[in-house]
């Protein structure tokens, strides 16, 4: 992998033969404890204690940075989830006017993989007016993961955020190609890879092109405290215990095939290298060279 400088809010590299740019939809804003649901109240006042924190900062809304993936390979430009959308204005919902600056319209995208439906990954589908954002994108997406959002989501969400999801995703349904809950290739090299427990469709993305790959793994960790403690969950996931398997799963198999990672919650361009720490610790290192 070799990566260009950073700019202030897109990051182009290259990834074998793909041109790869990360772009930064800008930021949400979410209490801090969201992300640390059911940890042992020892453990994470000395945790947030190593940052230089205190147990105060759990009610305080620092900015969540959300890092979309744009991929032009085999003539097609590929985007990895969408952003807040209109709703997150003015901090967030900055992909498209970010993408236009890049010198990528909405209308250049071919093709659009929805990693889950939580509003910062799907809000980005529709327009101010309520229309397809990318009109001209295939999307691809979990059946698991629509099933769920029309079914069951509003026991686990509330009415008004299902509502919102599913309005999205109504609005853009005639493009959408639906994916079994298994490894599937819509492009070669463009891998979904089963991510379920943050949602039940969720799913990773990896990227393969001329012998580099690169590792997209949506919100199966979404914090950098994560790493430290994998069995800490986030107040959304719906399937706590999944999460934590699938994120041991994950962890794993970049270690193992010494995988570059995208995770689109850390601090831009959220592009790292997942290193052993101890048998149920790990690190992240950014990733900035070809090593």
């Amino acid at each position: 992998m070799t990566l260009n400088d950073p700019q202030q809010d897109s990051h182009r590299f290259t990834l074998g033969n793909f041109e790869c740019m990360i772009i930064s939809d800008g930021c949400a804003r979410y209490r801090l404890k969201v992300f640390f649901d059911g940890a042992p109240h020892d453990l994470l006042e000395q945790a947030l204690e190593n940052q230089g924190q205190t147990l105060a900062a759990l009610e305080e809304k620092p900015p969540t940075p959300i890092n979309n993936l744009v991929i032009h390979g085999h003539g097609y430009n590929i985007l990895i989830d969408t952003g807040l959308g209109p709703d997150g204005a003015p901090e967030g919902g900055n992909l498209r006017t970010r993408l236009n600056k890049a010198g990528i319209t909405p209308d250049d995208i071919d093709l659009l993989i929805l990693t889950h439906a939580h509003p910062d990954h799907s809000g980005g589908l529709v327009t101010e007016a309520g229309k397809s954002a990318f009109p001209n994108a295939r999307i691809f997406m979990s059946r698991t993961e629509w099933d769920f959002w029309h079914n069951d989501a509003t026991q686990f969400y509330g009415e008004r955020l299902s509502n919102a999801v599913n309005g999205y995703l109504d609005a853009v349904k005639p493009q959408i190609n639906f994916l079994r809950f298994d490894e599937e290739s819509p492009l070669p090299g463009i891998t979904m890879l089963p991510a379920p427990g943050h949602t039940p469709g969720q799913m990773a993305v990896l990227i393969e092109s001329n012998g580099s790959k690169l590792l997209s793994i949506a919100d199966v960790i979404a914090h950098p405290l994560h790493l430290n403690y994998p069995t800490w969950n986030i107040i959304s996931d719906v399937d706590k215990r999944q999460t934590i398997n699938t994120r041991f799963d994950i962890i794993d198999r970049a270690l193992m095939e010494k995988l570059p990672t995208h995770i689109p919650h850390f601090p831009f361009p959220g592009l790292v290298r997942i290193v052993d720490g101890d048998s149920t610790q790990w690190a992240s290192q950014p990733l900035n060279s070809d090593h």
